[in-house]
């Protein structure tokens, strides 16, 4: 993942990449959406993956292959290219 943006950055003739608030927003979103769903998260079981605002900043509570399959490509349109 990482190695096809760099390569696409280069031979697009730039030299950075910052992800677009959009893009950031969603990948939050989705991660709330799946962190609701673990048995951590649930009210009254505490845990120490919560921080102190009660997220959890493991920051991955999806199955290994959405994981993989979420990198599979680099989506230059979620990012700002200069």
């Amino acid at each position: 993942y990482i190695l096809e943006g760099i390569v696409g950055l280069v031979e697009g003739g730039n030299s950075s990449v910052e992800v677009r608030q959009e893009a950031f927003d969603a990948y939050n979103d989705s991660v709330d959406e799946a962190d609701a769903k673990v048995l951590w998260q649930q009210e009254g079981k505490g845990s120490y993956y919560l921080n102190e605002y009660g997220r959890n900043e493991l920051n991955c509570p999806f199955h290994v292959q959405d994981a993989f399959l979420g990198m599979e490509r680099f989506d230059f349109d979620d990012y700002h290219v200069k």
